[in-house]
């Protein structure tokens, strides 16, 4: 009964921690998203080669945190696509483009 007892009360603290850490993560990336309104569209659509942070590189993809693009070159790839990566231009609207593409800027070291 003892050895039952302490094997729940650790798996309940491990529980317990694993969530309150978890928590933690997901607040932090949701008010990342709040303050920009780009992040949510750039996490959903362009990290998967990116990266979060802009370095990933997969299939091709450029390093995002050393580029050295002016505002409206990031906004035509964004719309235009370039190399391999699609364009986006009939998949969101300008406000959207912009938004992504201050994000973007926002990575940059």
């Amino acid at each position: 009964m003892k050895r039952y007892f302490i094997l729940l009360l650790l798996a309940c603290t491990v529980g317990f921690t694993a969530y309150s850490c978890g928590g933690n993560d997901a607040q932090a990336k949701t008010e990342t998203v709040a303050a920009d309104p780009g992040a949510q569209l750039f996490s959903d659509n362009c990290a998967v080669c990116h990266g979060e942070n802009g370095k990933a590189g997969m299939s091709g993809a450029s390093d995002l945190s050393v580029s050295a693009l002016t505002h409206e070159n990031t906004v035509a790839v964004i719309t235009s696509g370039r190399n391999t990566m699609r364009p986006f231009g009939s998949q969101f609207t300008k406000e959207e483009i912009e938004a992504i593409a201050q994000h973007v800027e926002s990575l940059r070291k």
